[in-house]
């Protein structure tokens, strides 16, 4: 009893074990089917290693139905541009049967492209064999795409003059173009890649970025002003920077312009005025001499007055005529010396603002108030302000005494705003540029009309970010559509909207037609007739730029921006944009039409060469229509005798499993009242010996002579396996009648299923292993089919032939195998069979060994009447003409077979559902 229950217990253990083991599968495969990541598991034993697993996100990622997916090659996604060297990439893992990790680049169902990064693991068995590939993929096509801005952002950034820099966060180095590079006196830009922007500054430079500029950097997310390099060399140069902090802090970006040029003016002008202010010590000692000698240097002190009356008076206006502004300041900010021409675009006279405090003037710019204390209390600085429309950069130094004591700071502006605009218009052509230059590089590389007039809009649309690109094609009567559109959230889209404007064709033809351009900034306030203004305000358009594009003289249609939210003044530059791109876009159209011209053309010139090759096809065709005649009848001959003979052999089959069935269902039909009338006499047996415990001696003598013990328990086995042996022969019989098929000559709705497992249930004596001979596995992967209205007869045949074509091909491997199966391992000889419904109203019977295959030149034969490979007398070269004709002829269906050496081979069979009288 105790050993009972701890044989118990530990059952209860190991089923225990079991629940938990299968709860924690079941929680991996919901984890891996409710994951966004796409996972795909495929058969690493089976040619092309096809696909048995994926989760929903993969189905979604493709667009392809989960039996859609499952069966196909690993490399079904792919398209005419996937990378090559991607690919050989992963093929040379798979063979050195390690982990890959790739990005590639693939197609979904409906065509679209993606990029997805691909991570291959090989997964194996205890005894080291990988079974399974599992694929982990990542939609990484936004990334692929911000990777490719980057790079031309980069391009551009590489071809600018001024230097550009990115630092991360901690200072170092993340990019720097040539320019930068140089400016700075080093070679290569990978000098300076991950090293700290300080080591471009000196100390004293760095205390200014401390205290000055990176705060107020942080303050406001910009900076711009002066500042002095540090070359490698040790060579200082004077530079205009410009810092933007990143968003989120994750770095700045730093433009650098060599101003040493500009700086050597000012030291020159800087010189002049020290050798000003020499002058005038050198002036006021001789003054103090003079003093202290008045009797005897009175006139020496008369002349030294005079020169300095004559300095000032040569000093004065050249300041006063240089394009700049001259200030100077007291220690608590007082203005004290203001001249210079550059006061007149401010409406200033030369003094005006003496004794005004110049810190009144920068109240609202904090940084630059810090900036002149840090000058009033002994440094030096720079800074840009805007002063109305006027932008100015500003220098200022302390101004000392001979003891050096500050007495103020002297300084100097100068109007930038053309500098500043000048750039600003440069980088706007530039980008201009830029856009026309991809336009027309893509219509030069692109006969797609369609595709190049879409991106051209949508393009358009983001530079002049406005709300609304169209291209507008007239109509014969002047009415028109639009064809393209390029459109934003503030607008309705009016894509394919056949419009009339009752006033343009009255008005506006003959001025579009000789290249006008109409920019309006408010329909509201324009000069445009109130029709044309009650259509543009049904769409919403508050203000509109329209450019005609032309075929010569005609006016083809017209390229417009519509802005919605409000009215907008348009700059001469997009005016002149959309001017020059409605000139790429004439070219574009017409580039078109000559091509569809030249196709039509060449459509032409094709048909009347086929015409002409017909015509010399037709007289070959009579000279071999006699041999083609005489090889049609030997072929039909033999085909009615293999026919005849499947015939008769139906018929024998079929009379012989009737004759098999009857005494076969008389035998299967007694085998339970056997049973039970046995089971009865047992139980009799049981009850005599309960009842008489001393039986007599010739019984008991009986009973050991024939064992009755053993008779009791041998008895219900025996009736079992002739249970079990009838079953048997039943199934056969039923396999035999329905192969056979002798009922049903005429189209049938069937089980194809049925047909198939029929089959191989005849054949399933050649299946089983013997003493050399491991037996061959069958899979059979059934989709859902709907019963298929056809010649049942005659698809078995073609199941049949099929099959032990595909027997013979395995034993035949199979001894080869055995004979070196102690050096090498060989798979298990295998026919897979698959069945799926097509989206053609078809189904596909998929009939696989993994076989020794066969050559191409053999597998172009292969329909071929008379055409075998089987030695004399084991084949007549019909089995296979016949099944093609029968799935191809008489049921409309299509027959293939794909194969290679040492790859194995596969016969693909569609038929229709259902079949049309032939």
């Amino acid at each position: 009893m105790k050993n009972t229950k701890l044989a118990t217990r530990k059952t209860s253990q190991r089923l225990l074990s079991s629940q938990t083991v299968e709860m924690t599968l079941q929680l991996y495969e919901r984890a891996i089917a409710a994951t966004s990541t796409s996972i795909v598991i495929a058969d690493a034993l089976l040619p092309d290693f096809p696909i048995i697993y994926c989760n929903a996100a993969f189905v979604q990622l493709t667009g392809y139905s989960l039996g859609e997916i499952l069966g196909q090659s690993c490399l079904f996604l792919q398209g005419r541009d996937t990378d090559l060297s991607t690919l050989a990439q992963i093929q040379q893992a798979l063979q050195a049967k390690r982990e890959c990790r790739v990005v590639l680049k693939n197609y979904r169902k409906d065509g679209g492209a993606f990029w997805n990064e691909l991570t291959i693991s090989p997964v194996r068995d205890v005894s080291d064999r990988i079974t399974h590939f599992i694929c982990v993929q990542v939609d990484v096509t936004e990334q692929q795409k911000d990777k490719k801005r980057m790079q031309a952002q980069s391009a551009a950034m590489n071809a600018s003059a001024d230097g550009m820099a990115i630092f991360d966060s901690t200072g170092e180095f993340i990019y720097i173009n040539e320019a930068y590079a140089q400016m700075n006196g080093y070679d290569t830009t990978e000098d300076l890649i991950g090293k700290s922007w300080k080591i471009l500054y000196d100390r004293a430079e760095l205390r200014i970025f401390e205290q000055y500029i990176l705060p107020a950097l942080k303050k406001s997310g910009r900076w711009r002003g002066e500042a002095v390099g540090l070359r490698q060399d040790g060579s200082k140069y004077r530079q205009e920077l410009s810092l933007s902090e990143i968003e989120a802090g994750m770095g700045i970006v730093c433009v650098v312009r060599d101003i040493s040029d500009r700086k050597q003016a000012e030291v020159a002008l800087q010189q002049v005025n020290e050798s000003l202010e020499r002058r005038i010590a050198l002036d006021r000692t001789q003054l103090r001499q003079v003093i202290d000698k008045l009797h005897r240097e009175t006139l020496e002190r008369q002349q030294a007055q005079a020169i300095l009356h004559e300095s000032e008076a040569l000093l004065r206006p050249v300041v006063r005529n240089l394009p700049i502004i001259l200030f100077a300041t007291d220690k608590e900010g007082s203005i004290a010396l203001l001249e210079g021409k550059g006061l007149e675009p401010l409406n200033l006279k030369p003094g005006e603002l003496i004794g005004r405090s110049i810190l009144n003037l920068y109240l609202q710019e904090p940084d630059i108030l810090s900036r002149i204390n840090h000058v009033i209390a002994g440094g030096e600085t720079a800074w840009v302000s805007e002063i109305g429309n006027l932008i100015y950069e500003s220098r200022a130094t302390p101004l000392k005494n001979q003891s050096g004591e500050i007495l103020g700071c002297i300084g100097m502006a100068m109007d930038i705003t053309y500098h500043v605009k000048l750039e600003e218009a440069l980088r706007q052509q530039a980008d201009r540029e830029l856009l026309l230059g991809a336009i027309a590089q893509r219509i030069r590389k692109s006969l797609n009309l369609e595709e190049v007039l879409n991106t051209t809009v949508q393009e358009v649309r983001q530079f002049l970010q406005t709300d609304r690109v169209v291209l507008y094609r007239f109509e014969s009567d002047w009415s028109g559509v639009v064809v393209v559109e390029s459109v934003g959230e503030n607008c309705e889209p009016i894509l394919g909207i056949p419009i009339e404007d009752p006033c343009f064709k009255e008005k506006y033809v003959r001025q579009y037609q000789q290249g006008r351009i109409r920019a309006i900034a408010d329909i509201h306030t324009s000069d445009i007739a109130q029709c044309h203004i009650d259509l543009l305000a049904r769409f919403e358009v508050q203000a509109n730029l329209v450019v005609p594009i032309l075929q010569g003289e005609n006016l083809w249609g017209l390229l417009i921006a519509h802005h919605c939210s409000g009215p907008r003044e348009w700059q001469e530059t997009e005016v002149t944009l959309l001017a020059q791109l409605s000139v790429q876009i004439a070219i574009s159209i017409q580039q078109s039409e000559l091509y569809q011209k030249l196709q039509t053309e060449l459509v032409e010139r094709l048909q009347a060469e086929a015409a002409l090759r017909q015509r010399e096809e037709l007289l070959c065709q009579k000279a071999c229509e006699l041999e083609q005649t005489l090889n049609e009848l030997q072929k039909t001959q033999f085909q009615l005798i293999q026919s005849e003979k499947m015939s008769s052999l139906g018929q024998l089959v079929a009379g012989v499993a009737h004759e098999i069935n009857n005494p076969v269902n008389f035998i299967y039909g007694n085998i339970e009242p056997a049973r039970n009338y046995i089971q009865d006499l047992l139980d009799i047996i049981d009850l005599y010996e309960q009842h008489c415990r001393q039986p007599s001696a010739e019984i008991e003598e009986k009973a050991e002579e024939i064992d009755l013990e053993f008779i009791k328990q041998d008895l219900p086995k025996l009736l079992e396996s002739m249970r079990v042996g009838s079953d048997r022969i039943r199934e056969i019989v039923r396999s035999l009648r329905y192969f056979s098929r002798t009922d049903e000559a005429e189209v049938k709705a069937v089980n194809i299923h049925e047909g198939i497992d029929s089959t191989l249930m005849i054949l399933q004596n050649r299946l089983k292993p013997n003493a050399n001979y491991s037996g061959i596995s069958i899979v059979q992967e059934y989709g859902k089919l709907p019963n298929v209205v056809c010649y049942a007869g005659q698809i078995n045949q073609v199941f049949m032939n099929i099959l032990s074509n595909a027997i013979d091909a395995l034993q035949e491997s199979s001894r080869y195998s055995v004979a070196d199966s102690q050096e090498n391992s060989h798979p298990t000889p295998t026919i897979r069979i698959r069945t799926e419904v097509l989206d053609n109203n078809r189904i596909a019977i998929r009939i696989a060994d993994n076989g020794p295959g066969m050559p191409e030149a053999v597998r172009q034969r292969l329909f071929d009447p008379f055409f075998t490979t089987k030695p004399v007398g084991k084949g007549t070269g019909l089995g296979l003409s016949i099944s093609y004709q029968i799935v191809v002829e008489r049921h409309g269906g299509e027959l293939h077979c794909f194969s290679q050496l040492g790859k194995g081979t596969e016969f693909a069979i569609e038929i229709p559902l259902h079949q049309t009288r032939r």
